[in-house]
């Protein structure tokens, strides 16, 4: 059995520009009770439409899946909703963070080689400072968390807002064979598929 290929290796046969990392595992872990978070949103959106959530709730997809059900069925509402609480959530409950060291040495090293980004399904002001604390934030071009985007992953918004800021001030040509995905979960190759990008999952 071969050793898996570090991200470093995989770059050097695939020629990217543009590297997009996820944040919570990927970057640090966030310690919150992630359960808490889910029981609650899912109690949000029953308040909303119970009907709905009945219908549409399927139990191997996540509860980001359904918020965007939610809101392409009935518009910002629900979406705004579930983000209040989540900024909410992730200010009050986060108990502590863990670097992921791996990650975090390849951005120190290679920052000033590739265009970095975050994509998160967090909000931007509960990582953003924990980037500037460990001197990263510097590091990446462009920060996108839950409460940017209209539609969480694996909905492609997040993406099309990362391509939509290198065409504008990076280079108009940019395509998505120049970007890659790196992330820990199956939500972030979702991501990746469905904006038509490499993705590379991180241990």
């Amino acid at each position: 059995m071969t050793d898996r290929p570090t991200l470093e290796e995989v770059l050097a046969k695939k020629k990217k520009k543009y590297l997009i990392f996820d944040f919570d595992e990927t970057l640090f872990t966030l310690h919150l009770p992630w359960g808490e978070y889910l029981e609650h949103t899912y109690d949000l959106l029953k308040e909303f439409d119970q009907d709905f959530f009945e219908n549409h709730s399927i139990s191997n997809e996540t509860s980001y899946q359904l918020i965007n059900k939610f809101t392409r069925e009935f518009g910002s509402e629900p979406r705004d909703m579930t983000v209040a609480y989540a900024k909410e959530f992730e200010t009050k409950e986060l108990k502590g963070i863990t670097e992921q060291k791996t990650q975090t040495s390849f951005v120190r090293q290679h920052h000033d080689k590739y265009h970095l980004f975050v994509w998160s399904s967090n909000c931007v002001e509960t990582f953003e400072p924990i980037l500037t604390e460990h001197d990263l934030r510097q590091c990446f071009e462009l920060l996108i968390g839950r409460n940017s985007v209209t539609y969480c992953k694996p909905d492609p918004d997040g993406f099309s807002q990362i391509k939509r800021h290198v065409q504008r001030h990076i280079d108009p040509s940019a395509t998505e064979e120049d970007f890659m995905m790196i992330g820990d979960s199956n939500s972030d190759e979702g991501a990746a598929y469905h904006a038509n990008i490499d993705f590379y999952r991180v241990e």
